[in-house]
């Protein structure tokens, strides 16, 4: 079966959903394939790494943060 994955590591947030699609593609094209626009809530939050734990976000978020555009990542849960 598929585990949702439903941590996910939260790059930015956008004023539109095209706004956050487009990063979506930018992300992708720079080799983070689990990028996602997370659409909900009145926000467009823009995901570079979806995880299916609490665990394994926030080691993910390690990793994501050592690079420095994305030092303010976060997880949310959703």
């Amino acid at each position: 079966p598929v585990v949702a994955k439903k941590y996910h590591i939260i790059v930015a947030s956008m004023s539109t959903e095209k706004e956050a699609r487009q990063m979506v593609e930018t992300l992708k094209e720079k080799g983070f394939k689990g990028a996602s626009a997370i659409i909900g809530g009145g926000k467009k939050r823009v995901s570079i790494e979806s995880c299916a734990t609490y665990a394994e976000a926030q080691q993910t978020l390690v990793e994501i943060r050592k690079n420095e555009t994305y030092k303010s990542a976060w997880v949310l849960k959703h």
